[in-house]
């Protein structure tokens, strides 16, 4: 796993980076009772957030609030034996992408 995350931050495989591995991603909410895939993770906060407008807003000062050092903090607490440094670097990555793209969509 390690080689293609090498690959995906190295440009070389563009598909494998954070930020296309979050435009990819998938969570466990379906829109519509008729849809064949579940919503993007973003999506599923965006449907959550119309439904709880509130709670919504109160998610979103939490999220703008919270520094990237927090993300650093609590991965590096992840003992080395079940998290590679790449991995780490790699989930850093992917929390800032997902982050900046909740905080960048219009409510």
């Amino acid at each position: 796993m390690d080689e293609a995350r090498a690959l995906g931050f190295s440009g070389a495989r563009p598909s494998l980076s954070p930020m296309a591995y979050s435009s990819r991603a998938r969570s466990a909410f379906y829109e519509h009772e008729r849809d064949a895939k579940p919503v993007s993770p973003i999506r599923a906060f965006e449907i959550g957030f119309a439904i709880r407008e509130k709670a919504g807003h109160a998610w979103l000062n939490c999220l703008a609030k919270l520094q990237e050092q927090t993300f650093t903090d609590i991965l590096q607490a992840i003992p080395t034996s079940r998290m590679s440094e790449m991995a780490r670097e790699f989930a850093l990555q992917l929390l800032k992408c997902n982050r900046q793209s909740i905080l960048a969509a219009e409510y």
